[in-house]
């Protein structure tokens, strides 16, 4: 009974943050961004770096996904492990730009990157391999080549700080693109 109604707890902890479906809360809401964020995974289609960091901005004012402490990139990894089809790597938001990384959201370019999970040997030749990539197989972070066309991780913003209410009014094809 005890892990019924635990379970029951948790359906309803997510479905009271209003995220849409396939989307989660994510904790970036603390100095380096303030505004709360939902994540979501894009498994169907396969994009360059480019191509999905602008459909995350056109679902909604999203971004791709900023990975800025232990939390989130557990969350990503389970989220993206979950909604995988054979697929290892998944783009994220960091790149490499001007001798350093940064995440490419426009309101946080400048602010430093304080959480890192890099492979052993990572990023390796950044000035080609410029796009940060997440792998579900080992769980750490690779450069890779920008024009590669891989699935992708977004935050799409919530529209209420307390709790996380994330947008329903969010183009589909965030989550399932034709």
């Amino acid at each position: 009974m005890k892990v019924l109604l635990s379970f029951f707890f948790l359906l309803l902890g997510y479905s009271w943050a209003g995220c849409p479906v396939g989307s989660d809360p994510i904790t970036a809401t603390d100095a380096e961004d303030p505004n709360p964020y939902c994540l979501a995974v894009v498994t169907n289609k396969n994009d360059n770096y480019e191509r999905a960091y602008r459909k995350c901005w056109n679902s909604g004012t999203g971004r791709l996904a900023r990975l800025g402490n232990a939390y989130d990139n557990n969350l990503a990894l389970y989220k993206a492990a979950a909604a995988s089809n054979q697929q290892n790597f998944f783009y994220f938001g960091l790149t490499y730009s001007n001798g350093s990384w940064k995440y490419a959201d426009d309101e946080l370019s400048d602010l430093p990157v304080t959480f890192t999970k890099w492979a052993p040997g990572e990023p390796s030749n950044p000035t080609s391999r410029s796009c940060a990539v997440l792998n579900v197989v080992d769980q750490m972070w690779y450069s890779m080549e920008c024009s590669i066309e891989l699935p992708y991780l977004c935050d799409i913003p919530a529209i209420h700080d307390t709790p996380p209410f994330c947008t329903d009014g969010i183009n589909a094809d965030v989550f399932h693109d034709r």
